[in-house]
């Protein structure tokens, strides 16, 4: 992953001489990062999750909690009791596949595009996300109608960092009852 080139703690980890990544410097700490929703994660990927202590909430985390709780979580992880900005990056594979389907790695299982328009809001919502990025759209994966279902959450994903309040509905606190 680009990301654990740019992550401090992880440095050793990185193959040295990889010549496309000379200029990059490491800048951020573990506690700068987390993740939600992840599934489909390597033994690897797991291991420095677990071993560097990251804040990560897979999709199974996010049945049991809730979205809301989740998001919750994840801003007071990163902001640091809300005194730091917070950058966004939002890959739409993040997003299940039949939701946006144009992307290099569709994996079942992955947010509703309410929940990915929910996370924008609420880290907008607390003034401190000053940039965002949107990652792995590939327009020229799929059919015509995939594409245009991509585009479309991507817009709306997008938009609900400029305020767009979109007309998606969820219930972002539900969670799977527990079988008491």
């Amino acid at each position: 992953m680009p990301l654990a080139f740019l992550i401090k703690d992880l440095a050793h980890l990185i193959p040295p001489n990889i010549p496309e990544f000379d200029w990059v410097e490491p800048c951020l700490g573990i506690n700068d990062v987390a993740y939600i929703g992840l599934r489909d994660l390597d033994s690897a990927e797991k291991q420095i999750i677990k071993e560097y202590g990251m804040s990560a909430y897979t999709m199974h985390d996010v049945m049991e909690h809730g979205i809301g709780e989740i998001v919750r979580r994840a801003i007071a992880d990163v902001s640091h009791n809300y005194s730091r900005p917070i950058h966004l990056s939002f890959d739409i594979d993040g997003l299940d596949p039949t939701v946006a389907p144009s992307t290099g790695t569709p994996v079942p299982g992955g947010l509703e595009l309410a929940q990915g328009v929910y996370i924008v809001e609420k880290v907008a919502e607390t003034g401190l996300m000053t940039m965002m990025d949107l990652v792995e759209v590939n327009p020229e994966l799929g059919t015509e109608a995939d594409q245009r279902k991509t585009m479309d959450a991507a817009s709306e994903i997008i938009g609900a960092w400029y305020g767009r309040r979109s007309k998606l509905q969820i219930a972002p606190d539900y969670k799977i009852p527990s079988p008491n």
